[in-house]
């Protein structure tokens, strides 16, 4: 049985563990929930199953690094962690997102020169929306593409 319909999706514990670690799509995640009804994120199940592995256990410390992480990723996304212990004895990460009263936003590098992204969730799809810099502002007293 799965846990996962339009406000809730599992993650491995090594999407925000170790060398693995996939910062940038959590982020992207959470402001997916974040521009919908909001959601959650249970990190530590995977896909398609109902519980974590019965012998897995998540440092504390994680949870401090995870909300971390996501306010230094993000913009007008509110994320709560909250470490749980399932019926086997396993733990996870339950990774509450509330609702964004305004546009949330993911900070990232890339594509060059862009400044953010929106993600949001509807039942038919994942729309993404580049928020770029192409010419630098009049007030800044740079020149922008094509002037000099």
């Amino acid at each position: 049985m799965s846990l996962e319909d339009h406000q809730t999706d599992c993650k491995l514990l090594r999407t925000v563990s170790g060398k693995t670690a996939d910062w940038t799509a959590l982020a992207q995640d959470t402001v997916c929930f974040a521009n919908g009804a909001g959601g959650r994120l249970l990190i530590g199940i995977e896909d398609g199953q109902a519980l974590p592995p019965p012998d897995q256990r998540v440092e504390p410390e994680l949870l401090d690094r995870l909300r971390k992480r996501i306010g230094e990723l993000t913009v007008n996304v509110q994320a709560l962690p909250r470490l749980q212990c399932a019926a086997n004895g396993g733990e996870f990460i339950e990774l509450l997102i509330d609702r964004s009263p305004g546009v949330a936003t993911a900070r990232r590098a890339w594509p060059p020169r862009a400044t953010a992204a929106t993600f949001s969730v509807s039942a038919i799809a994942v729309s993404l929306c580049w928020a770029t810099t192409c010419c630098a502002s009049p007030m800044s007293g740079r020149a922008g593409r094509g002037r000099r």
